[in-house]
């Protein structure tokens, strides 16, 4: 993946207004993007290695990173950048990472998995060159 300019519609029940999020989100392996990343998704990495450990990691290294997304075999590791993590089986992790930034900044409350499924915004992505033409 190559980075992407995400634009995210959340609404909930209990929200009084609809929030559109924007944010850059890119691989880990994107260098070039990197500095500039709300949602850094590590995709490819060693066998064995802690999730929760690759996480910490990302948000130490990229102080610009609010949520970090790992994949593993059969699920998502999904964290924010103040502790909050879960599991989660949709699959792309891309995708989730990005609901749960959008979520996060409409300020939603990320209690569990079963929070962010429920309120999963609308997200359309296309190239962040694109996105600083329109």
């Amino acid at each position: 993946m190559t980075a992407v300019w995400v634009r995210a519609v959340v609404s909930s029940p209990g929200m009084a207004s609809v929030l559109i999020d924007e944010h850059l989100r890119t691989d880990l392996q994107d260098q070039a993007w990197l500095p500039l990343a709300d949602v850094i998704v590590v995709r490819d990495h060693s066998p064995g290695v802690n999730a929760w450990t690759l996480l910490a990691e990302v948000f130490l290294r990229h102080p610009g990173c609010l949520v970090a997304a790992v994949d593993c075999r059969r699920t998502r590791v999904v964290g924010t950048r103040d502790g909050w993590v879960t599991v989660i089986r949709e699959p792309d992790s891309g995708r989730a990472a990005s609901a749960v930034h959008a979520w996060t900044v409409a300020g939603g409350e990320l209690t569990n998995r079963v929070t962010v499924e429920a309120t999963w915004p609308v997200v359309s992505e296309r190239s962040p060159l694109q996105a600083r033409r329109a």
